[in-house]
């Protein structure tokens, strides 16, 4: 019970509590040895994180295979009422191998004061990233993926009660050698811990989207989002459950591009040893457009289905490499639309090392 007190405390950044509550674990003549050692590297952990600056950076590193690069349609040949299209060799899906590379720091500001919010006495935090992530492949350079991401915010937490994170967002995207667009915004996010089993989630986005390119232009504009989620995690198994739905609508500066529509997404993570975890996540997206599509004369209509699994293991406890993890993740993404071009299907795989430092 102590140890629960004491890691609900460390989550709220009461590193104090945390502190007090461990030691008179480890104090008591009756704890045994293994919860002791497990004691002492929790009083560790406290100890790195009780600081009002704390810097975290990591880094992910491995190798990707991709059979659709460039998201070519499913079909070579199109038809467009009576007339039918052959798609050039260029526009049809195209495999290859590459690596990918994570990599950022985060940054943990942590004010002397607690603030008081609605008669609770919240911890206050300002947490701030800056990450890259990049898709390198081998032979199709014009569809390298390049995502240089800043976020920063304050975050105020209330323990075993409720956490509000206030996130700015900016994130820059190239494909190839082209900067394709500019994405800021606003993505607020409000937890509720019910219980120690039980926490529900409600977040929003406002973003501002800005394309670089003449042929994209049309693009421009705002995208709106709101929804929520469940995670539950299973009496005495170390298994949590996810469920999460969402709306958005996109007011592009054409018809064309505006549209709107609903998420939902569901997931499951499991702990079978201490070292490992293996995931499965599935992702609906239903999507309708406001305009027509040029030649087609009519309004795009897209479902998405996206399945993701895959497993990681730390490899190494204690020294230099301490914490390096290998990473194995599938993905299968399958797009039905109205609009024969915009259908696809894609498969991905991912091996990687990860190390946060």
């Amino acid at each position: 019970m102590r140890l629960e007190l004491a890691l609900a405390n460390y989550r709220a950044l009461n590193y104090a509590a945390a502190r007090a509550e461990a030691q008179k674990v480890l104090d008591d003549p009756a704890t045994p040895e293994n919860v002791r050692q497990t004691v002492r590297a929790f009083l560790a952990e406290i100890d790195k994180s009780d600081r009002k600056h704390l810097f975290t950076p990591y880094l992910s590193f491995g190798w990707i295979h991709d059979d659709n690069v460039n998201v070519g349609p499913d079909s070579s040949v199109i038809d467009i009422g009576t007339t039918t299209l052959t798609l050039a060799a260029g526009s049809k899906p195209r495999e290859d191998d590459g690596v990918q590379i994570s990599a950022g720091i985060n940054h943990r500001y942590l004010f002397d004061n607690t603030m008081s919010i609605a008669g609770d006495q919240a911890a206050v935090a300002w947490l701030s990233q800056v990450s890259l992530f990049r898709n390198q492949y081998f032979d199709e350079d014009d569809f390298h993926l390049n995502v240089i991401t800043v976020r920063t915010g304050p975050s105020f937490l209330v323990s075993r009660k409720w956490r509000l994170q206030l996130d700015g967002e900016f994130n820059h995207i190239a494909i190839g050698d082209d900067a394709i667009a500019i994405y800021g915004g606003f993505n607020p996010s409000l937890n509720f811990f019910i219980s120690n089993q039980l926490t529900l989630t409600f977040s929003g986005q406002i973003q501002i989207r800005d394309f670089n390119r003449g042929s994209d232009k049309d693009r421009d504009g705002e995208y709106y989002a709101g929804g929520g989620a469940i995670g539950y995690q299973l009496a005495n198994l170390p298994v949590v459950i996810r469920f999460g739905f969402s709306g958005f609508t996109e007011d592009a500066d054409t018809a064309r591009r505006s549209n709107d529509g609903w998420i939902a997404n569901a997931g499951v993570n499991w702990r079978p040893i201490p070292k490992a975890n293996v995931f499965f996540n599935y992702f609906h997206r239903d999507r309708k457009y406001d305009g027509a599509e040029p030649i087609f004369a009519v309004r795009r209509d897209e479902n998405e289905d996206r399945f993701y699994a895959g497993a990681s293991y730390r490899l190494i406890d204690g020294g230099t490499l301490d914490g390096l993890t290998v990473n194995f993740s599938y993905t299968n993404t399958e797009q039905d639309s109205n609009v024969p071009i915009f259908e696809f299907e894609r498969d991905q795989f991912l091996l990687s090392l990860s190390k946060t430092f």
